[in-house]
């Protein structure tokens, strides 16, 4: 197949069994409210999506799969677009009338599913249920919350204990809930455009259209998100023409483009790959062995062979569609005999053949790349493959020299970045939370915190610029790749893929034929 079957939305963008057993089923009983006469000879959307949904809770669950199901479910009060830019939602405005107080204004003449009418008191009420929630998993998104106040049906106060630039991106992820809406329920009562009619736990979701939805009537009138363990169900599924759309693997890329009846959807995504060290242990840190391992590095054939070409090189944790991007030089450049000389300035008593390399199973295969470009500079790394828990567990103990690691920029800001990975670590406050390299600079924490609490974008940016050389200049975390969001669906199908991952049925256009 020709490379015109891939289709891609950047001028930068390169040429994923069945499920188990159901454990429980969750539906919606005597809901007739909003919802559109049976009709058996309709077919549904079916998208595939790599991953689990356990709970009907919009607040339980907190992954890229079900952001992508509860998204069509349950409205916020602001929403991402296709770009990651925040677009008006249930609030139609906003403005800060205090530097710590926002103020936003509702959209009126909105229905939940079960016909009761939106007003703020709901999303005062939902604001709170998503922080305190007993399993929730939003709480740190809103950890800056001080007070949520309905001024009137239709307006809303949301005060924070100091400036947060970011929390109209932290309120993006808050579905809404009618007030009263107890922490256990069998299914969610929302807004959007789709209501839930069926949840099998490791099989599936089933929504219908919302015949009362405020916005554009979506045109799939059904949708079936196939929840798959794994990419190769999805791309079987593809292939056997069982869905429209689904996740894919670049591994599985070659297969799908051999396909004569299905696309390719690619666009840079938020997310970006990095080497961490462990600067606690023996050899990491040296300095020296840091830059070592960084001209070592073949990221170029790491695109190629790691990810069949849906990647970009990455010259820095945050990726060039995140707000606080820099424009900076690019990566190093491989360097063996560089890299070889630094190794011999290191002394004796630290051998570079006993290097530990901690990996997560699921990227055993870019790992093992890796590894070999680390042994042509004449660095052993003993490749150490975990499932997640276990990898998790060895990772904050500090039980690694290098290790690989994945980041999704979820809110699409450079600060949130930096707050997560190299900020010290303080689970007083969360931040630093994914900083297990023992990384404390006083300097860096400085530059963090003042981002966190600066408004005027010009202002933010200009720190956002410190600290990316901050951070390339201490060299605890080496920058890969930043990967693609990577589709695949049939033909006929009309989707641009958005940049977080997400797949909203209201966005893709139903092809003219059925899927059985």
């Amino acid at each position: 197949m020709q490379r015109s079957h891939v289709r891609s939305t950047t001028a930068f963008c390169l040429i994923l069994p069945t499920a188990i057993a159901l454990v429980a089923v969750f539906t919606i009983d005597n809901l007739s409210y909003g919802t559109e006469s049976s009709d058996s000879s309709r077919f549904p959307l079916r998208l595939a999506l790599i991953g689990q949904l356990n709970s009907p809770d919009p607040h339980e669950e907190h992954t890229i799969s079900s952001e992508s199901v509860f998204a069509s479910v349950c409205e916020k009060l602001v929403e991402f677009d296709g770009e990651g830019e925040i677009q008006p939602g249930l609030a139609v405005s906003w403005q800060w009338v205090e530097p710590a107080t926002l103020r936003l204004k509702l959209r009126q003449d909105v229905r939940f599913h079960d016909g009761r009418p939106f007003t703020a008191t709901d999303a005062e009420h939902s604001l709170e249920r998503a922080k305190f929630h007993p399993k929730g998993r939003f709480r740190t998104r809103l950890a800056t919350i001080s007070e949520v106040t309905h001024v009137d049906p239709y307006l809303l106060d949301i005060s924070t204990h100091h400036p947060d630039p970011l929390l109209l991106k932290q309120l993006a992820f808050i579905g809404i809930m009618p007030a009263g809406t107890p922490y256990g329920i069998d299914a969610p009562i929302c807004t959007g455009p789709y209501l839930w009619t069926e949840l099998k736990p490791e099989e599936h979701v089933k929504l219908q259209r919302f015949s009362d939805y405020w916005g554009i009537t979506p045109e799939a009138q059904d949708v079936t998100f196939q929840m798959e363990s794994n990419a190769e169900s999805v791309v079987t599924q593809l292939l056997a023409g069982q869905t429209h759309l689904g996740q894919l693997n670049p591994a599985w890329a070659d297969t799908v483009d051999s396909s004569d009846d299905l696309w390719i959807f690619s666009r840079l995504s938020p997310g970006v790959y990095y080497l961490k060290f462990n600067i606690e242990r023996d050899l990491p840190q040296h300095p020296a062995f840091r830059s070592a391992v960084d001209l070592a590095l073949d990221r170029d054939a790491l695109v190629i062979d790691g990810f069949k070409q849906y990647a970009r090189t990455a010259n820095q944790l945050v990726s060039p569609n995140s707000s606080g991007f820099v424009v900076r030089n690019s990566a190093l450049s491989r360097d063996l005999q560089q890299s070889n000389r630094l190794l011999n300035s290191i002394p004796s008593r630290h051998p570079v053949n006993s290097v530990s390399f901690l990996c997560l199973e699921r990227d055993i295969h870019l790992c093992s790349l890796i590894s070999d470009q680390l042994a042509d500079a004449g660095i052993a790394a003993e490749l150490q493959v975990f499932p997640p828990k276990e990898f998790h567990e060895l990772s904050e103990k500090g039980l690694y020299d290098i290790t690989l690691l994945k980041w999704h920029n979820a809110i699409h800001d450079a600060n949130d970045v930096y707050a997560n990975i190299v900020h010290s670590k303080d689970l007083r406050t969360g931040l630093g939370i994914a900083n297990d390299s023992r990384l404390s600079d006083a300097t860096l924490d400085a530059w963090i915190e003042q981002a966190m609490y600066t408004l005027e974008v010009d202002q933010r940016q200009a720190l956002m610029s410190l600290i990316a050389d901050r951070v390339a200049e201490l060299q605890v975390t080496l920058p890969l790749v930043w990967e693609m969001v990577l589709y695949a669906g049939i033909q006929e199908l009309e989707w641009t893929p958005r940049s977080d991952h997400r797949i909203a049925p209201a966005e893709v256009v139903v092809p003219s034929f059925p899927v059985p």
